[in-house]
């Protein structure tokens, strides 16, 4: 579904120095699975998922979905970024409606789908509320099924449970999973969190810094929901943590 060939991705700064990010990136992601690529700070993993989105560009290489090169933003990649994002100023239920009002979908149709998606996550509720009556996590449910409304291809998705507390974030994981399960879309998720890369993945993808590149795919061959006690969880937590140990280091 989506290929990854031969990236690489170099910025310049002002200096004129070159910053080599991102080396010789080759991925597939299949349809319908749940990729996590998790690495230290610094490693290009923010970087991958922006020229997947459109908002940058290759050096070398290029990004192909369903067979068509990417060369910009597009409605068939949804993106959820780890500050919430949503407009202040629009109820909860106009903002899961505003991707649809961009393509012009019918004042009905936007607002059925709007009201689906709310429910789905336990949020019909609170559809005329606005996004400061809102928690954090009850806000980034809020932009997933914002992103999720306009049925995009894949869902790229930066470290979205980065800024929440350890609880909500256990929560939102359980509930992505809820959501990924029930809508069965593309999912490519950037982390630093080994445990939550182990818990959602179908596969992790490992990165090494200095200069981004991939490392390693893991397939995660655990049954779900996983236990994050269990010896085989604390196996790939071992594993993954031994080829990033050097990284974490330094970040």
């Amino acid at each position: 579904m989506l290929k990854i060939i031969k990236v690489t991705k170099t910025f310049r700064k002002t200096n004129g120095e070159k910053i080599l990010a991102i080396s010789n990136m080759n991925l597939d992601v299949n349809e319908n699975e749940f990729v996590c690529i998790v690495g230290a700070s610094g490693c290009g993993k923010s970087t991958t998922l922006r020229l997947i989105s459109g908002l940058d560009v290759p050096t070398e290489g290029k990004i192909v979905l369903e067979g068509k090169e990417i060369d910009g933003p597009g409605p068939e990649r949804g993106v959820v970024f780890q500050e919430y994002t949503l407009f202040p100023w629009r109820s909860v239920l106009e903002n899961v409606a505003f991707g649809l009002e961009i393509k012009n979908s019918g004042k009905r149709k936007r607002t059925q789908t709007a009201i689906k998606y709310l429910e789905m996550v336990g949020l019909a509720d609170y559809a005329n509320a606005y996004p400061y009556e809102l928690s954090g996590g009850m806000q980034q449910r809020v932009a997933i099924i914002r992103a999720l409304a306009v049925n995009p291809k894949i869902l790229l998705m930066d470290e979205p449970f980065g800024a929440l507390d350890a609880l909500t974030r256990d929560f939102l994981q359980n509930e992505l999973i809820r959501i990924w399960a029930t809508d069965r879309k593309t999912i490519l998720f950037i982390t630093h969190s080994i445990n939550e890369a182990i818990f959602l993945a179908d596969r992790v993808v490992v990165m090494k810094s200095r200069p981004g590149r991939i490392h390693e795919v893991i397939e995660i061959n655990a049954s779900r929901p996983r236990d994050k006690t269990s010896k085989l969880f604390k196996d790939y937590y071992t594993l993954i943590h031994s080829m990033l140990e050097n990284d974490f280091d330094k970040a």
